[in-house]
């Protein structure tokens, strides 16, 4: 496996141990907290371990799919063949954000923008560089100074 990977929250993502050798016991997925380690249990429709054979080496594989990550399968992995572990890989899931298209409007004129976001994420709205300010009534932002550059981050 590669060390520090990111996938999108909501996406089916596998990640694959790969042994250099035909294994006749056991491959198992851990997650690891500190010095702390779990072995991974299969969980119908979220997480499954699937285990095989290489058709052109003959090595075995098992692979550790996540049938929609959520932000808690944000952990470090690593597994074990034949009682050796593989070295570690932290795993980050990102929520998704879409925006709306850039927009521009005349001085004075409202200005609608769309952002979503996972529950609970939190959103920013920016100006340029500056971060606009929440006036606290339907999720309405304000800027003082005039401009027409409208940035969403």
């Amino acid at each position: 496996p590669h060390k520090d990977t990111f996938y999108a929250i909501d996406t089916k993502v596998t990640i694959t141990c790969n042994a250099n050798t035909k294994v006749i016991g056991e491959i198992k997925w851990y997650t690891k907290e500190g010095e702390t380690e779990k072995e991974v249990v299969e969980e119908a429709g979220v997480l499954e371990i699937e285990i095989g054979e290489n058709e052109a080496t003959g090595n075995s594989y098992a692979e550790l799919i996540f049938v929609s990550a959520t932000k808690d399968d944000s952990k470090t992995y690593l597994c074990e063949v034949e009682e050796i572990k593989s070295s570690e890989i932290a795993i980050a899931f990102y929520p998704v954000v879409t925006k709306s298209e850039p927009v521009s409007a005349l001085e004075g004129q409202p200005v609608t923008m769309t952002c979503s976001a996972p529950e609970g994420a939190a959103v920013t709205f920016y100006m340029g560089e500056e971060k606009l300010t929440d006036d606290g009534e339907e999720e309405t932002f304000t800027k003082k100074e005039k401009s027409t550059d409208w940035t969403l981050r």
